[in-house]
């Protein structure tokens, strides 16, 4: 599994957790055991306790498309990155903000891999840290924009990564999650064929 796909599955899992956490999630999942924890298609297979039924669950995500949220996807998907990384390397739990340009997201220059691994470089170095500081960087990227990156400890048992981009909403995402659905049945008859 290349790293790509082993952060996918990380998130997946990480979905999957909540999920089973909430009241909907406990009573589906209750009658389930995992089978096959690092299946692609579907995500995660489950045998039913009761009858050895195999079922499949797919993860889904849905994004509101928008200008705003389409050119700081990047930058999430950096922090959220950069959160993945620290779990594999320290206990401590970080509280990180990434932003470009005072707000101005139009075209963010920078490739995701190089960026996650600079940060997480200053962050993981950082041995001056004490819980309530904040620590703010400022990068200038070849073409003059600047991205701005302030982290600091976080209590709470999850890092928390944020991107501001505030102002994002869908009023009627059904269309959004219809067409979603449609592409996963379209991967489960691809599945069936196989």
């Amino acid at each position: 599994m290349n790293n790509k796909n082993k952060l996918k599955k990380e998130f997946e899992l990480r979905y999957l957790k909540l999920f089973s956490e909430t009241d909907m999630g406990k009573k589906y999942l209750s009658n389930l055991n995992i089978f096959e924890p690092n299946s692609e298609e579907p995500d995660f297979l489950f045998k039913n306790r009761f009858n050895n039924e195999i079922i499949g669950i797919e993860i889904i995500k849905i994004i509101a498309e928008n200008n705003k949220q389409k050119s700081t996807s990047k930058l999430n998907q950096i922090v959220r990155n950069v959160c993945l990384k620290l779990n594999k390397y320290t206990n401590t739990k970080y509280c990180i903000f990434l932003s470009c340009n005072n707000g101005n997201y139009d075209s963010i220059p920078i490739q995701a891999s190089e960026w996650v691994n600079k940060i997480f470089q200053i962050i993981i170095e950082d041995k001056n840290i004490k819980n309530g500081d904040n620590k703010k960087f400022d990068f200038k990227l070849n073409n003059g924009d600047v991205l701005h990156l302030v982290y600091s400890i976080n209590e709470s048992s999850y890092h928390f990564p944020g991107v501001p981009d505030g102002g994002i909403v869908i009023l009627n995402p059904f269309g959004l999650l219809e067409n979603i659905i449609k592409k996963k049945n379209e991967k489960y008859t691809q599945i069936q064929e196989n």
